[in-house]
């Protein structure tokens, strides 16, 4: 548990402390929210990652967040089922284009038609705008007050130079 601790304390502070922009590392930080809060579905998770991969978007941070966000994600699910569910069912003028789409052929293998993976994706892509500002003006006041602080401290002096962060280092690059 500890090693763990140490890793995610060390990647976050390399993230934050990144040359990145702070506008890719949100974008990214925004992708990964989108797939974190959906249940597992092979083709929209993959197409999110695949974003993170090809995009000029930093990958580590996307899947920092995916990660993050994931822990979390269950406590959305009863919204996300009752917001998929007023959509799939209780909007009915919807019903000729949910039908559309699900004839359509490849579509369906996303499983849009489940109350919980349409609300979730729903609810990502109607929070991430927000998601993107606060995690932008996040990144930019953490710069802009903390960052000389946190590099300077003891704390960060040790986790930098443990061995678990060198090593960790040296399996990432």
């Amino acid at each position: 548990m500890i090693i763990w601790c140490v890793r995610f304390l060390h990647k976050l502070l390399v993230l934050l402390n990144s040359g990145d922009s702070p506008n890719k590392l949100a974008t990214a930080m925004t992708v990964g929210f989108i797939a974190g809060l959906m249940p597992f579905n092979i083709i929209l998770t993959t197409l999110c990652f695949l974003i993170l991969f090809i995009g000029p978007i930093n990958f580590s941070a996307g899947l920092f967040s995916y990660l993050i966000i994931q822990l979390f994600a269950g406590l959305t699910d009863p919204f996300s089922h009752s917001l998929g569910y007023y959509l799939l069912v209780d909007l009915t003028a919807l019903k000729s284009f949910w039908t559309m789409l699900y004839n359509a052929p490849i579509i369906p293998l996303t499983k849009f038609n489940n109350t919980l993976v349409l609300g979730s994706l729903t609810l990502g892509l109607l929070l991430s705008p927000l998601f993107f500002v606060l995690i932008r003006l996040g990144i930019n006041k953490y710069r802009q007050h903390l960052q000389g602080k946190v590099t300077q401290s003891k704390l960060f002096k040790l986790i930098k130079s443990s061995t678990i962060a060198k090593w960790y280092s040296k399996v990432i690059s």
